[in-house]
């Protein structure tokens, strides 16, 4: 009988921290819908999640390696590359790849 009060505790506390994990994920893009986010109300703005591609590659004018991170959807580009001093991935370049397009198209 007290095994079974034990596991109905542990069962409810497991059950209230996986509760609590989906309120996290769903309740900040439903406040952000609820602002008006992503449709210039002063809101926060919503942003769709990204399908991200990730490529190393060398980095021009340096002896490193780079890390390219792409999101297709977004359009954006990152460029990382590994501080070794540090032992971090540090940010050296970002591009809208939305930007170039129109950039690009204007040029011709």
């Amino acid at each position: 009988m007290r095994s079974m009060r034990r596991s109905t505790r542990v069962l409810l506390g497991v059950n209230a921290v996986l509760l609590a994990g989906l309120l996290l994920t769903v309740l900040p893009r439903a406040v952000a819908t609820m602002q008006g986010g992503g449709g210039g109300g002063g809101g926060i703005a919503s942003r769709p999640r990204g399908q991200y591609v990730m490529l190393a590659g060398r980095v021009l004018g340096s002896n490193t390696s780079g890390i390219y991170i792409a999101d297709a959807v977004n359009r954006e580009l990152i460029a990382l590359r590994y501080g070794s001093s540090d032992q971090r991935l540090e940010p050296f370049g970002f591009r809208d790849l939305n930007a170039d397009s129109a950039a690009a198209g204007r040029a011709r």
